[in-house]
Formats: structure tokens, sequence, C-alpha cells
């Protein structure tokens, strides 16, 4: 009975709001913690001379055999990642791209049909109105000359394609993956892609330079094929009618985007550490640049606030949208690069404000 309680106390305060854990009572609006020494407690005094691994192992999971093999041939660029929403690892090697089960290491997959280097790979969904409905998801494949959208299907035990309306109950882990060898869609581009992401409404960001793109994809008709462009959100209309309108204000190159699809909002984060806040509104389906928070801006409320040294404030490295699911306060994580988290929450008004948790 008293093991049944204490793990209904847990499950309590894991299922907290995360802005809750971490608020101060005394500070409603902005509180701090690990900047005081006394917050953080001397396992030495604790478990005595007994030793103590800051991290240990959980779990190791090994390359295909076969992948090994392709590794020890001669290459130029190597990226790797995984789409947990599927149970698979990816893995580029030049213009080849890979895909496995990673806790079994077995369905692995090799696709061949892009010609150039590829620099980025993502997973993404498709519109809904997307009438193929074999097509589960769309494999975004970014090179250095084109981007190209390829269909990603599953099929069952029998070896039967599984239709897309069926996804809600599908175990995408245990069934077969099959990936289209022609794209759906292939641009050029002359652009040179830090980061690539989608939302649940089968939107397709990509951050190029100093701007902020979109993939536009639509079916053929009849009398009209399949058309893809990409569009640029962030480039001001009148420059590109004077040119020189764009070197009165800094450029700052955007190194990664993040979506909270829950209250559709999009971030993005400059080389310069600059936050940007765009409102899709509620269906999803628009988009309004709402803020835009300079480090200078983070740095003067943190310091009046918290009282943390700047030196812990010297750039924010990468940044993550925190879901309502996980907290109704808190919507946006950022990491500087001495490790420290910010926490942002956002109040509706006629401009999306933003207050800070560090």
């Amino acid at each position: 009975m008293v093991s049944r309680v204490n793990e209904y106390y847990e499950n309590d305060i894991n299922d907290q709001d995360l802005a809750i854990k971490m608020l101060n009572k005394n500070s409603p609006v902005i509180t701090s913690s690990g900047v005081k020494e006394n917050e953080y407690i001397d396992f030495k005094g604790v478990f005595g001379n007994e030793r103590l691994s800051e991290f240990e192992p959980f779990r190791y999971y090994e390359f295909p055999q076969e992948l090994r093999h392709q590794l020890n041939k001669s290459q130029s660029h190597i990226s790797m990642g995984l789409f947990s929403t599927i149970g698979r690892a990816w893995m580029s090697v030049d213009g080849d791209l890979f895909f496995w089960k990673f806790d079994t290491n077995s369905d692995l997959a090799y696709f061949d049909s892009v010609k150039d280097t590829i620099t980025h790979v993502q997973l993404v969904h498709p519109k809904r109105q997307y009438t193929d409905s074999k097509i589960h998801f769309i494999v975004v494949v970014v090179t250095s000359a084109e981007i190209l959208l390829f269909g990603l299907g599953f099929n069952d035990h029998e070896r039967i394609p599984i239709m897309r309306e069926a996804s809600s109950s599908i175990d995408y882990q245990n069934c077969e993956m099959l990936i289209f060898a022609e794209p759906l869609y292939r641009i050029a581009n002359d652009t040179p892609i830090q980061n690539v992401t989608g939302t649940k409404e089968g939107r397709i960001f990509l951050a190029g330079q100093d701007s902020l793109y979109e993939l536009y994809y639509q079916t053929g008709t009849w009398f009209r094929g399949p058309k893809c462009e990409k569009y640029n959100h962030t480039k001001n209309y009148l420059s590109t009618f004077i040119p020189a309108i764009s070197f009165l204000s800094a450029v700052e190159e955007i190194r990664l985007i993040t979506v909270d699809d829950t209250r559709h909002i999009l971030y993005t984060l400059g080389d310069k550490s600059t936050i940007q806040v765009y409102d899709m509104d509620s269906d999803g389906l628009s988009l309004v640049k709402k803020k835009s928070c300079s480090l200078l801006d983070i740095q003067k409320e943190i310091r009046s606030s918290c009282g943390v040294e700047d030196d812990f404030l010297a750039s924010i490295v990468t940044i993550n949208a925190i879901p309502s699911t996980r907290s109704q306060y808190a919507c946006l994580e950022a990491v500087t690069s001495k490790g420290m988290r910010i926490y942002f929450t956002l109040y509706i008004s006629d401009i999306l404000q933003m207050k800070y948790m560090v």
C-alpha cells in the first residue's frame, strides 16, 4: 500500500506543470535557481568516499554491420539522427541515405536516388489534404544543389500498404518502411540551409542564411503537374526593388527553427542569439511576426531581475519549444553556451510579450 501511494505521489510530481516546479513563490513572474553555491549538494558529505559518476550508461545501440563497411570507405560528409516517431535512425554518407531500426539493428534500408551531397534530412507530416493515402510522412532531403521531398509509407506484416487514415493506431516501429524512389517534389536550391522543421499541418520551414523560408507544395491536376516553390517570409518587399535598403540593417543568420504545434507558435534563433516569435493563428496556417528579442534585451532583463552575470549569457546556442501539454505557462527553453537554461512565457495581447524564468 505504501509503495502504491509513493507511486501516485511521484506521478503527481512528474505530471506537474513545468513552470510550477521552477516558480519561486516569492517572485511570481521572474525567478532563478542554480546561481548560489548553497543550491548545490555536496555529495562527498552524503556518500563519503564512494565514487560517483555524473553519467551512467543506460543502453548501447550499435550500427548495423552492413553500415560499418560503408563507413570504412572514403567519404567527405556524414550526418545522422533519430526519427523517434517511426522508431528509425538515419545516416547520410555523401549522397547515400540509410534508415534502420535502432533498437534491433534490423530493417536496414539503403537509398541512393540522391545525386548530390546530402546536408540535411528531416521527417515531416504531409498536408491533410494530400491525396495519396499510402504516404504517411514526407522525408525532406536538402543537398548542395536542390531540395527533394520523398514519400514515406509503411506495410503491414503481410506486406500490404497501410493507409494514412489508420495512422492513429499504427505502431510504426514494427511495420515495414517503404521510401518511394522518385521524389514527390524537387526544387533547385542556391541558399545554404541551416535547419529544417515541419508542423502537424504539413507546413515545411527552412532556415536559410538571414531568411525564414517555407516550401509550398501541392498535388497536380489533370491539366497541371505537381507544384513546389520556396517562399521567403523574411525578405522585405521593398528590398526586391531597392536592394540598397537591405544594407541599412545588420544581417543575422537564422540557425534554428522550433515549432509549438499546441499553441501554433514558431520561434527562430539567429547566430547573434536573437529570438524571433511568429504567430501561426489558431489553425496553424498563417504566419505573422510578433516579437523579436535580442541578446541585449534578454541580458538586461535577467541582469536586473535575477542578478546573473553576463558571462553566463554570452550567447544562446539552442532553443526548444515547450508544448502546452507540458506547461501552460512556460513556452520556450533557451540554452546558453555556459549551459544555463532560460524559460520564456508568452502573454497574449495585441503584441506577444515575452517574460523570463532562469
